[in-house]
């Protein structure tokens, strides 16, 4: 073998051993994540206190339902609405009321936890319906999960925990255009002051768009000091040279433009409708507020013009459900329905109540021709969208390799002996975009919504692969 044969291969082994070497750095960058992923999560867990009082909870697996015969109020569905109606109800000790809950219990330690990925969340069958669209022909031939809390919280016990009000222009349109009295943003507002409860609140926020005094806890991410801000700081500048203004808070006044969530978190912990208004506020103790888990609604009963009762089967699964023995509960005042904006139109349909012909078609004996029950239900569609690598100010930022582990164990630490800590106190996505696309009239208000979350991720900028719209530091750019 020649002298040059001899030296190429011996540049080719360092070659291969510097890259073996890299390689190897890289997988125990990506464990040591792992293991402090791990960790955090574990952390978090052992801190999660569960409400585990049945008190007012009645509920069984035989079909026996332990009721009364009658209530004053019936209300069908323990979610974003139906809790907090339930509670402000039973506020007044003269009447009785019934929750329905087709779920049990959410005080889980997965639910509670804000480092739960919310995407199993709600692939899981003990809190979520797990519906499915019908094929969507405009959008591909796709059929699409569709998440639908089925749990104490709704909802609101398996999403993203993002506090969004809405766009003020879609109250007003609904009040002015739509003759929905009573609606418009002006007169909304002072029921979403009662609910929420602002952490960190100053004299300032509660001026006019914010309040401290209610039971739905609401933290900004700012107020944790995230190590993240700086990057979601430079998105909302980019934004703003892009023609979108940055909008300190979507939540007061105008929703337009680029900002920082908010959340309904507190102390590392997910403020979800049942525990802010059933759990924490007592709700569940009075003697005037039954619950009944485990119990689905399959009709509505009328007569005349009114609702006089529900029928409930009550079980564990969906099968005990199928074979339960239905029972009659009548409501002396009102049955109000609050199972959500799919439930609570399938609930009217099987009662006979919504448009004739389609009733007609599938067998369900009309009750009352309404044409718009089951009718002209929209939601937005998450589409897939570019990552941006973010360079890095110095290798000590905490989204790098090294910096970001003493970053997580530090706040380890700080949630772990006293509960505060930035780490668990902002949910995965991080920043919120609004704005009009100019396709519809100004009166429709924004039609465009983003999602920012940022991360750390060890690839180069053209080997991320995402399905949201991220924000990302290379360390390649470092």
């Amino acid at each position: 073998m020649c002298i040059r044969d001899r030296y190429q291969r011996r540049v080719r082994g360092s070659v291969n051993r510097l890259e073996m070497d890299t390689q190897r750095k890289q997988w125990m960058c990506t464990l040591g994540a792992a293991g402090a992923v791990g960790a955090a999560a574990f952390c978090c867990w052992s801190r999660i206190k569960c409400n585990t009082s049945k008190s007012g909870v009645r509920w069984d697996f035989n079909g026996e339902a332990d009721t009364e015969p009658e209530y004053d109020y019936i209300v069908v569905g323990a979610g974003s609405a139906g809790a907090v109606v339930a509670s402000r109800l039973s506020e007044d000790p003269k009447v009785n009321v019934l929750l329905i809950e087709a779920g049990g219990s959410n005080q889980s330690k997965r639910v509670r936890s804000p480092m739960t990925e919310c995407a199993g969340l709600q692939n899981d069958k003990r809190f979520d319906w797990q519906f499915r669209t019908t094929v969507q022909e405009k959008a591909g031939g796709r059929v699409s999960h569709w998440p639908r809390g089925r749990t104490m919280g709704g909802s609101s016990s398996i999403n993203y925990m993002l506090y969004v009000r809405g766009d003020p222009q879609n109250y007003d349109s609904w009040a002015e255009e739509n003759g929905c009295e009573g609606w418009s943003y002006k007169e909304v507002l002072p029921h979403f002051l009662k609910s929420e409860k602002l952490l960190h609140a100053t004299a300032e926020d509660t001026k006019e768009f914010h309040s401290k005094d209610g039971e739905l806890s609401v933290t900004r991410l700012e107020d944790s000091s995230p190590a993240t801000l700086p990057r979601l700081k430079d998105w909302m500048d980019s934004s703003t040279k892009c023609g979108v203004p940055a909008n300190e808070d979507y939540n007061a006044g105008s929703q337009t433009g680029a900002g920082l969530a908010q959340f309904t978190i507190e102390q590392g912990v997910r403020a979800d409708s049942a525990t802010c208004f059933l759990y924490r506020n007592g709700a569940l103790k009075r003697a005037n507020l039954s619950v009944l888990n485990h119990a689905q609604v399959t009709q509505v009963v009328v007569q005349g013009k009114t609702a006089i009762g529900v029928c409930v089967a009550q079980g564990g699964t969906p099968d005990q459900l199928r074979k339960a023995k239905r029972i009659m509960i009548h409501a002396r005042k009102e049955v109000i329905l609050s199972a959500g904006a799919v439930a609570t139109p399938w609930l009217l349909l099987l009662s006979g109540i919504g448009p004739e012909e389609h009733l007609r078609k599938v067998g369900v004996p009309l009750v009352h021709h309404s044409p718009g029950v089951g009718q002209n239900l929209q939601d937005h569609l998450m589409t897939i969208g570019p990552a941006f690598a973010v360079k890095a100010e110095k290798l000590g930022d905490p989204h790098f390799s090294e910096g970001c582990k003493m970053y997580m164990m530090k706040q380890l630490a700080t949630f772990y002996t006293s509960g505060s800590g930035s780490l668990f106190h902002a949910g995965w996505v991080q920043g919120l975009g609004f704005w009009r696309s100019g396709l519809q009239p100004a009166s429709v208000g924004n039609d465009i919504g983003v999602h920012v979350i940022p991360f750390h991720a060890p690839l180069a900028p053209e080997q991320l692969k995402t399905c949201l719209l991220y924000t990302s530091p290379s360390p390649r750019d470092s």
